[in-house]
């Protein structure tokens, strides 16, 4: 298995996680594969190969955890006589038939261009681009009509809601550069390539982004309103 390869199974592994922005999360075997699940989630002995917060993975590994985090990994496999990615019973699955985030092929095709274009991303956005990457790597891609109507997609606006402080904002997700589609006041965008823009995509309403942020409302989507262009 080569890197890339096996870097795209610690993603799915983290992608696919319990999100809970209280808890630290371990990169475990557990139940016959790679999992990211709360350090808590047992009492049970059984191997870890990396903990972090939940913010931090929100932010992204950087390449010297990744390489560590694989360097354990596979001298479990080895020492186990183990397969990473193997499923009982049959082959791992495919990209397309991933669990978590759903992302549209429309939005797939644009970002994937957006990513193979180097005027995009400033060289401060590395982590970003990492991460949307990853992201990427490990959605399910489904066609935009079948898209789910509460997540957040391209182009998409929503109100957030701090239940910390009953405060609230109305954004839409972009592309670098680019203004909301659907105009209004009090509104901002969020563009794909910041942290704010990757907590936001592929989300569902009632999810939280960070601390007591919520996705309150998802105001439009162009999916959903049958604007299968934007």
């Amino acid at each position: 298995m080569n890197p890339e390869e096996l870097n795209e199974i610690i993603a799915e592994a983290i992608m696919a996680r319990p999100r809970d922005e209280k808890k630290y999360y371990h990169l475990c075997w557990w139940n016959d594969r790679l999992c990211c699940l709360p350090t808590n989630h047992t009492k049970d002995m059984h191997p870890s190969f990396f903990m972090a917060s939940h913010d931090a993975l929100e932010a992204g590994l950087t390449p010297r955890q990744l390489e560590l985090i694989s360097e354990r990994l596979l001298a479990f496999c080895r020492m186990r006589h183990v397969e990473i990615g193997a499923k009982k019973g049959g082959k791992r699955p495919g990209k397309r038939a991933r669990q978590g985030l759903k992302v549209t092929e429309f939005d797939l095709v644009r970002l994937r261009a957006m990513l193979g274009d180097k005027e995009f991303a400033a060289p401060s956005q590395r982590k970003e681009v990492a991460k949307l990457r990853a992201l990427l790597d490990a959605a399910e891609i489904v066609l935009p009509t079948e898209i789910p109507d509460d997540v957040v997609t391209l182009n998409s606006k929503v109100r957030l809601q701090d239940r910390r402080n009953n405060l609230s904002m109305v954004l839409s997700l972009v592309f670098p550069g680019e203004t909301p589609s659907e105009g209004g006041s009090g509104q901002t965008a969020a563009p794909i390539l910041s942290p704010l823009g990757l907590s936001l995509f592929g989300r569902r309403t009632g999810d939280r982004i960070d601390g007591g942020v919520q996705i309150a409302e998802l105001l439009y989507q162009p999916e959903a309103r049958g604007d299968f262009h934007l």
